[in-house]
């Protein structure tokens, strides 16, 4: 988690789109909140949102979601930025 932590802080300042670095911050954050309750609570997720079925279910809490959220900000703004600018991504340094 950290090296991707890392690489977001490096790589992300380099693509000229204000909606990725928006969706880096709020990635960071929901990373930097699972790490705080990890590191806080021992018995799981705190204060978890629960979706269940009849067989199975799903826990999360709100840093999940910030992260998840973050991710596709970012990962949709990058895809954008490539296909706003392709001939110059394609051209030799």
């Amino acid at each position: 988690m950290a090296g991707l932590v890392t690489a977001l802080v490096v790589l992300v300042p380099r693509v000229p789109s204000n909606a990725a670095a928006v969706g880096a911050g709020v990635a960071c954050g929901g990373a930097l909140g699972n790490l705080v309750s990890l590191l806080a609570w021992s018995q799981g997720v705190p204060d978890p949102l629960v979706l269940a079925g009849d067989t199975h279910g799903v826990a999360f809490n709100l840093a999940d979601l910030f992260a998840l959220a973050g991710d596709a900000l970012l990962l949709s703004a990058a895809l954008l930025y490539g296909l706003r600018h392709s001939e110059r991504l394609r051209q030799p340094l």
